[in-house]
């Protein structure tokens, strides 16, 4: 449940300016079930670095409640802030409002508690399906100090599942254990029918791979057109370039 408050936002803001350090986080205002599990697997994943790196927050009236949304702290990917934002929204988790910011390490550690309560199995399953539970959750964990870089995804361009078409990579696995739902916008328009004939069953990867295949035939060829023009100049460059 909620813990007690302090009395008001200047009696939380004491501590901060005794360390000189201008954004502060208290636990005891971060909603969140601590657990020794949780508390194992992110500290073996954190850094001094990782305690340093605070996120600033925003309160927003979502649905008529107010609910603190994180900000980044720099321009680029964070696809740890969108499962916060989103977890945040539902009410699985919560920052009170008048925290202004919080760090990394904490941010771990709550995304981290709902993914071991909301996926823990019933006393009637196996020995293995509860090692493999354990696996996918202790997987999902350890990925997400790298979800604050960024994601590496493989968009499937004309995938029957639309704007949810990937191949499966080890970075969904926190995503689909807190049932949260990615999308993409790398679509091909249907009356362009060439492009969907061509990108049918293509993912970014296999064009990528194809583009790449491309430059070196093209490069092959104009190595042999050049070297079949060339005649005794290509000899001679070839002579000069061995000796």
């Amino acid at each position: 449940g909620e813990q007690s408050l302090p009395a008001s936002a200047s009696e939380l803001r004491r501590p901060c300016e005794r360390l000189g350090r201008p954004l502060y986080n208290r636990p005891d205002r971060v909603r969140g079930p601590t657990s020794t599990l949780v508390a194992a697997a992110v500290s073996t994943e954190t850094t001094g670095t990782m305690a340093e790196t605070y996120f600033q927050l925003k309160p927003i009236t979502f649905l008529n409640r107010r609910v603190s949304i994180l900000l980044q702290n720099e321009n680029g990917p964070c696809p740890l802030l969108a499962i916060c934002n989103v977890l945040l929204l539902r009410n699985a988790i919560s920052i009170h409002e008048d925290i202004p910011s919080v760090s990394l390490e904490t941010l771990l550690r709550l995304v981290a508690n709902p993914l071991l309560e909301n996926n823990q199995l019933g006393s009637d399953r196996s020995s293995f399906e509860v090692a493999n539970s354990q696996q996918a959750l202790n997987d999902a964990i350890g990925m997400l100090p790298r979800l604050q870089h960024g994601l590496d995804v493989n968009v499937q361009f004309c995938s029957p599942s639309g704007v949810t078409g990937f191949e499966f990579t080890q970075e969904f696995a926190p995503f689909d254990l807190l049932d949260i739902t990615l999308a993409h916008g790398w679509l091909v328009d249907p009356q362009d029918t060439k492009s969907v004939a061509g990108l049918a069953n293509m993912t970014y990867n296999h064009v990528v791979e194809l583009q790449f295949a491309y430059r070196a035939a093209q490069d092959r060829a104009a190595g042999l057109t050049g070297g079949a023009g060339g005649g005794e100049a290509g000899t001679a460059g070839t002579a000069g370039t061995a000796g």
